[in-house]
């Protein structure tokens, strides 16, 4: 089948919207009894990524998060594991976009999803954009950084009330 884009970003979303329309696969497809995402080739695609990871392969899982992201880019779990991958890559900066991103897109939408399975906790943003900070030798960003993630998880273990 012939491409009808040139660029290859856009190459890939469009691989990927193939592959996803051709298997036609939605709703819960389990991986070890755990579902992440909605969609089966998301959920197969990141739990492919997290199994790289964890094996020490970062820049294979950071090939698989980026492919969750190509088919749902505001899928929370897969730009955390990104931008942990990208640290751990020694790519600082690129963990730092990705990582302020999140954790904009967590306050504004804070109140409204207590009960989402993918709930990324502020502190653990909070860390990724203080090693962040470290790889880029600001250690004053650091340090705010560092004061964030104390304060939410001070404010984490508090109980409503």
């Amino acid at each position: 089948e012939k491409m009808s884009v040139a660029n290859p970003l856009e190459a890939a979303v469009e691989i990927s919207r193939n592959l996803l329309s051709r298997l036609k696969i939605k709703g819960n497809t389990n991986f070890g009894k755990t579902v992440f995402h909605e969609h089966a080739y998301i959920n197969e695609s990141f739990a492919k990524g997290l199994q790289w990871f964890y094996f020490g392969e970062t820049q294979k899982a950071l090939h698989f998060f980026d492919i969750c992201l190509l088919q749902d880019p505001s899928w929370r779990l897969a730009r955390y594991f990104k931008a942990v991958s990208l640290v751990k890559l020694g790519q600082q900066q690129d963990a730092l976009t990705t990582a302020e991103e999140l954790l904009t897109d967590i306050e504004r939408t804070e109140s409204e999803s207590k009960d989402n399975i993918e709930q990324i906790p502020i502190g653990a943003v909070h860390f990724l954009l203080a090693e962040s900070y470290l790889g880029l030798r600001n250690l004053q960003k650091a340090e705010k950084e560092e004061d964030c993630l104390c304060l939410s998880w001070e404010l984490g273990s508090k109980p409503d009330g």
